[in-house]
């Protein structure tokens, strides 16, 4: 367990969210005013009807000052909050891995391309990225969303959840991908084969090498299946990549207000189930590829993937086919 004298830093950064709602309470009543002394400024110069232009420049310095002064602190503190939660579960629960965690967009546009797991995909967005080293693999894992524009300014989602990307020198896997699921189009026409024992779909340019090398972890790809709305997995030579779709919102479950306390328990149990859960999938995929290996760890997974979303209330205020 967790608990808050293990978090460095934790009481400060709750002390930093507590002095924000002081600003905040003092900042937003000026707020307001703001726009109509502008509006009375006009009015009172006579220029009537002319002075709504003045009202709305008011209005945008309001939200500009409401940006700079609440919103961006807020996002600070919410990043030092969770990178403290996540040098904290790391140091406690994985000390021989190194890492490092950025609140912010880092490799998911370059990762996606390479893989060609979803094409079409043109604004690219990622947050809370942790990455490092595990023995003699790298790991990269973060939380993602991918859309496409529809031609009329706007955008739609194709992808949302997870991304995992694994490196591992003298790796050999060869060219493939996996998908577990096929609409009717692409299972006339992309060229996947189904596995019907594992319920999954594949291509590969070299079948044997394909089972040889991935089989082991055919069992573990279809739990993770059960467990998610779309599983994709690209893999070529000593590279693997994994999107996982799911709903899940990395260390921000429930999303985290500056009215809610930082210092609570359910918080931080949630954060390390969500961290180890997502290192147990690394640690898999990276693990020798043994298939008994990979059947005892399945047997010792006791929860599930994606995790259900939790509620806080507010304290303050054989193998082939």
């Amino acid at each position: 367990m967790l608990a808050e004298q293990d978090i460095e830093n934790v009481h400060r950064i709750e002390e930093d969210r507590k002095a924000l709602l002081v600003t905040r309470a003092r900042t937003v009543p000026w707020l307001f005013f703001v726009p109509l002394l502008f509006l009375g400024m006009g009015l009172g110069a006579g220029a009537g009807i002319g002075s709504l232009p003045l009202a709305i420049l008011g209005v945008l310095i309001s939200i500009g000052i409401f940006h700079y002064r609440i919103r961006l602190p807020f996002k600070e503190i919410v990043s030092d909050y969770k990178s403290a939660i996540v040098d904290s579960i790391m140091t406690k629960y994985h000390e021989g891995i190194e890492y490092r965690y950025s609140p912010k967009k880092q490799e998911v546009k370059s990762l996606v391309k390479r893989s060609k797991l979803i094409r079409g995909i043109s604004h690219f967005y990622e947050e809370d990225v942790i990455a490092g080293n595990r023995d003699a693999a790298q790991f990269y894992v973060s939380e993602i969303k991918l859309k496409q524009s529809d031609g009329n300014g706007g955008q739609h989602t194709k992808f949302k959840g997870l991304l995992f990307h694994i490196n591992i020198r003298d790796w050999n896997l060869p060219k493939s991908r996996i998908q577990s699921k096929q609409n009717v189009l692409q299972k006339l026409f992309n060229g996947f084969t189904k596995n019907e024992k594992f319920d999954f779909w594949y291509e590969t340019r070299n079948r044997e090498a394909f089972f040889a090398s991935l089989s082991p972890l055919f069992p573990f790809i279809s739990h993770l299946k059960k467990n998610s709305k779309d599983v994709r997995i690209a893999t070529d030579g000593d590279d693997m990549t994994i999107l996982l779709r799911s709903d899940m919102k990395l260390l921000d479950i429930p999303k985290i207000r500056p009215e809610e306390t930082l210092i609570h328990q359910a918080r931080f149990d949630h954060a390390v189930r969500q961290i180890n859960s997502l290192l147990y999938i690394v640690e898999t995929f990276t693990a020798d590829l043994d298939l008994e290996h990979v059947e005892e760890k399945l047997d010792l997974l006791d929860i599930p993937l994606p995790l259900p979303q939790l509620e806080i209330p507010d304290i303050d205020s054989s193998l082939e086919n």
